[in-house]
């Protein structure tokens, strides 16, 4: 028979029924499906036990009796006279309550203090409220192992989104941390049932020492694991919806502090491996490899791949993908490698600020079809204020030069580049060669003073104003 028939049989609880098959006086047969059969000896065993602790014998008498080191008749001869003792306890207590009532004294006048002094009250408990197992708390495990699994989850996402949609993470936001948190819960539903089911644990949970059984000790059925996260989501983390998760966690806390049942654990188990500090640095590692692993993947997209030949068509393509990715609107690069200024929205509103706003000219060589030279001209008039071009520089860069072979670990030639090319943008000539294309910036102008903001003012004195740009890559 299964524990919830010896609880009915036996009139005691199943913390009860569990302490007593730790301390060796119950020893149940294991089903195939891993569950714990129980006899009817043991149901009589329980009887002989729920009778001597109501007698008040202690565990320790019991444990023996059942071993067979000591006998019964000899504990009970033991135990008799401690009930003697006790009875005198009794009847102390009950000369005190006919002192209180012979006294006539009523509860806003009760000299406490004076008749404590007669006798400290005995309380009345049950013999068998103690013999339980210790309660499993680890909230900090839990909590810790359940940030663990959600981190994976979203870890996993980012990496689809990276990788397979171009995310650009520096410009993601709340909707974004939304987003991941929604398909994170769904991929924790998804997953974690499968999970407890199989293995009985999950990855920060198996990490940190927790796994997970069904009360009768086998593996929790995937029904049971999805009932389980139910309640975890809802009583343990309020949905994940901020600041309420950790009002969940604390309401969570403080019911362990009681003593309590959390209300996903009526039909589980949590069980605890004892603590060891190569924990800690597994949790570490994967947290770190998360980390490294991301970044890996955020320094690499849009820029890597390839074998370097390209169409002025596929350059244009590399060209918007990039503004795409690095948020840089304005302009659009068509098929044939013109840039197209974006419209203007409807409820936009334009103000002339007297800042440059030439369109750069792109011009293009080709060698059997492909690409060996790219570059574009702007030339300024009498505008107040030029600007350097370096978003269309690094731009026509990362659309060129990415693709080509060469390039060093997370690119970190393609971001040495891009901080020069942003750096000084108004040098006369600057030229460097990156993955065997010869980059080249010549700018000269007349009339321009050059501010600190890496911007050209016009000279109100004098004559003539002009600035005129070009920017080449060769291979």
């Amino acid at each position: 028979m299964q524990i919830k028939e010896v609880e009915l049989q036996s009139g005691m609880t199943r913390a009860n029924i569990r302490f007593y098959e730790s301390q060796g006086l119950l020893n149940p047969q294991r089903g195939d499906n891993g569950y714990r059969m129980y006899s009817q000896n043991d149901i009589e065993t329980l009887q002989r036990i729920k009778l001597l602790r109501t007698l008040r014998v202690s565990l320790e008498d019991i444990k023996a009796i059942h071993m067979g080191d000591l006998v019964l008749e000899t504990v009970l001869q033991t135990h008799m006279e401690r009930l003697s003792i006790e009875r005198q306890a009794l009847a102390q207590a009950q000369r005190v309550c006919q002192k209180l009532q012979d006294d006539h004294v009523c509860y806003q006048t009760l000299d406490a203090g004076y008749y404590l002094n007669l006798l400290e009250n005995p309380t009345q408990e049950n013999p068998l409220e103690g013999d339980t197992l210790p309660h499993i708390f680890a909230p900090w495990r839990r909590l810790f192992a359940r940030g663990l699994d959600m981190s994976v989850y979203g870890w996993v996402i980012t990496m689809v989104a990276i990788l397979v949609f171009g995310l650009n993470l520096a410009n993601t936001g709340t909707g974004w941390s939304i987003l991941k948190t929604v398909l994170s819960v769904g991929a924790m539903f998804a997953i974690e049932p499968l999970l407890l089911k199989y293995w009985g644990t999950t990855l920060g949970k198996w990490v940190l020492g927790l796994s997970v059984t069904h009360e009768e000790g086998g593996r929790l059925t995937w029904q049971q694991g999805w009932n389980r996260l139910i309640g975890v989501s809802t009583y343990g983390q309020g949905w994940y919806i901020p600041l309420v998760d950790w009002w969940r966690n604390y309401a969570s806390y403080r019911t362990y502090e009681r003593g309590e049942s959390l209300p996903w654990e009526e039909d589980s188990c949590l069980v605890v491996k004892p603590w060891d500090a190569r924990r800690v640095l597994g949790y570490l590692a994967i947290t770190g490899a998360m980390f490294g692993m991301t970044f890996l993947a955020a320094s690499t997209v849009g820029v890597s791949g390839g074998d370097g030949n390209m169409t002025v068509a596929e350059f244009a393509e590399n060209y918007n993908e990039m503004c795409a990715y690095y948020d840089a609107s304005g302009y659009t690069m068509d098929e044939f490698g013109v840039l197209q200024k974006d419209p203007v929205p409807s409820n936009g509103v334009v103000i002339d600020w007297g800042v440059s706003d030439v369109v750069p000219v792109f011009t293009f060589e080709e060698e059997d079809g492909y690409l060996t030279k790219v570059g574009f001209e702007a030339v300024v008039d009498h505008d107040m204020i030029v600007r350097g071009y370096v978003d269309a520089r690094i731009l026509a860069m990362l659309a060129f030069v990415g693709p080509q072979k060469g390039g060093t670990f997370l690119n970190g030639d393609i971001n040495d580049a891009m901080e020069r090319l942003a750096e000084n943008p108004f040098d006369r000539v600057d030229e460097f060669t990156l993955r065997g294309v010869t980059i080249r910036s010549e700018v000269d102008y007349e009339g321009y003073n050059l501010m600190d903001n890496n911007q050209l003012w016009a000279d109100v004195d004098a004559e003539q104003q002009w600035c005129n740009m070009a920017f080449t890559m060769v291979k």
